[in-house]
């Protein structure tokens, strides 16, 4: 009895439960393999076996988050718990595997997580992701790191809102950068070596094309000129009844006959108001003759508006506007 109560609280007890846990696990018995985790994880905690703790948590969490029964929600949630109960007891400098195992797992919990805000969610999920690539490095770990870029890929489609329009920046920037995570993933997980992987990355690569494509259509479309129909220049027109020389406006049509004469309403008012005959461009007027249909523009200063158009009519006349 004494001998057995002595192995119970080893740490090869608690290796033993993580391995009957995982073998649990596996044929997706998850009751059973969290039963077996948390024995695993009291005897760690009692005999201070760290890496033992960090173990059993890393496994309890990701029992809950593979976990069928019961609600999906809440089985999320038991797994974030468990992931930062992990992150307590695992420093980096001294379980820097454990350690990006964890923001690994942490990384797909919240891509994944139902509560809460998804856009937050997305931008934990991808600083979890990118924190465990911080280890998990392509030279010594080219397979964890090709299933991060994978999932990093999938965090980047999952930002782009599909049911809005996608003629913005920020759903291209978003796409782009998930086919070049999913190029990265692609270069570890060939056809040849990992032919399942391989077609499931493949398919996402190709549906991303397609949507950087679709909303590159979108953006030329929002950025090109649309024709405008005559109903929507008409409801665009402002009227208002005011002086036309109480305006700063770019420039006000100035009716006249061929000789560019100051003779109708609004050479008188403009005569009446303002001192021009001292202005150059007055000057130039009265030496200039043109023919109807034509304009001859003048800037219009001391006036309000920047520019006159000096435009000649058919059967002008003095009492004309």
């Amino acid at each position: 009895a004494k001998l057995w109560e002595q192995y119970n609280k080893t740490e090869v007890r608690v290796e033993t439960l993580n391995i009957l846990g995982n073998n649990y696990y596996c044929s997706g018995e998850f009751y059973k393999s969290i039963h077996r985790y948390e024995k695993a994880l009291t005897i760690a905690q009692e005999i201070n076996y760290r890496s033992g703790q960090i173990t059993s948590l890393i496994n309890l969490g990701n029992a809950y988050y593979e976990r069928k029964q019961g609600d999906r929600a809440e089985n999320i949630e038991n797994a974030i718990t468990n992931y930062n109960l992990a992150l307590d007891v695992c420093s980096r400098e001294l379980f820097p595997e454990q350690w990006a195992e964890i923001k690994k797992c942490f990384g797909s919990a919240y891509l994944n997580r139902i509560q809460g805000d998804k856009a937050n969610n997305l931008e934990i999920a991808l600083a979890s992701y990118k924190a465990a690539l911080q280890i998990y490095t392509y030279k010594y770990f080219p397979i964890e790191w090709a299933n991060i870029c994978n999932n990093i890929g999938d965090v980047y489609i999952e930002k782009v809102d599909r049911r809005s329009r996608l003629n913005n920046i920020e759903s291209l920037n978003n796409i782009e950068y998930a086919i070049l995570f999913y190029e990265d993933a692609l270069s570890i997980y060939t056809s040849d070596k990992f032919p399942d992987e391989y077609v499931a990355i493949r398919e996402k690569f190709v549906e991303a094309h397609h949507l950087l494509e679709c909303c590159k259509n979108e953006l030329e479309r929002a950025i090109s000129p649309q024709p405008i129909s005559r109903n929507e220049v008409l409801a665009r027109i402002e009227f208002r009844k005011v002086n036309i020389l109480d305006l700063e406006v770019d420039a006000i049509i100035r009716p006249t006959d061929i000789n560019l004469s100051f003779t109708g309403n609004i050479s008188r008012q403009i005569f009446k108001r303002f001192d021009i005959t001292n202005t150059k461009w007055y000057k130039k007027v009265l030496k200039k003759r043109i023919s109807v249909g034509k304009v001859f523009v003048t800037d219009a200063s001391p006036m309000l508006c920047r520019y006159l158009f000096h435009t000649p009519i058919d059967n002008f006349s003095d009492d004309i506007i």
